[in-house]
């Protein structure tokens, strides 16, 4: 976006993100993580399918099923405390989203399930009851604003 300032006669530009936050454009509400770690509880209280591992050479950490034992050939939700990514997903949830997005990134995420190549019926219902949870979530912080 540019404009005159009318004293100098010079343009002015601003970056997307100033842009943004002078539209009042909020983050999101809630920690990734928090997301992640309370969707995982809620589903481990009803079904023992997803196991956490964290990496060693930085702080990103795995979700996946508990019959995979290499989570990168195998879809598996990777995060860290800054963005979140699903395979098959498009692209990666971050920080810098709005709750709207996020609810639209993990319904992406849900849609992708159905064409896990490598998951059996199962397995694809795990996920999806997986996500439903992290909707939820997402959608008690979207109510809250």
């Amino acid at each position: 976006m540019t404009y005159r300032n009318k004293t100098t006669r010079r343009k002015k530009t601003f970056t997307r993100k100033k842009r943004n936050s002078r539209l009042g454009k909020r983050n999101l509400t809630f920690k990734i993580t928090d997301l992640i770690h309370t969707s995982l509880h809620e589903v481990s209280k009803e079904l023992d399918a997803f196991e956490k591992s964290a990496l060693n050479y930085d702080d990103t950490f795995y979700i996946y099923y508990k019959p995979r034992t290499n989570p990168n050939l195998h879809p598996h939700i990777h995060y860290n405390s800054s963005f979140a990514g699903f395979p098959g997903g498009c692209v990666q949830m971050n920080e810098s989203f709005t709750n709207k997005q996020a609810y639209n990134m993990v319904k992406k995420w849900r849609a992708s399930v159905s064409k896990l190549l490598n998951a059996d019926e199962e397995e694809r219902r795990d996920w999806r009851i997986m996500f439903d949870h992290m909707l939820s979530f997402i959608k008690k912080h979207i109510k809250q604003k």
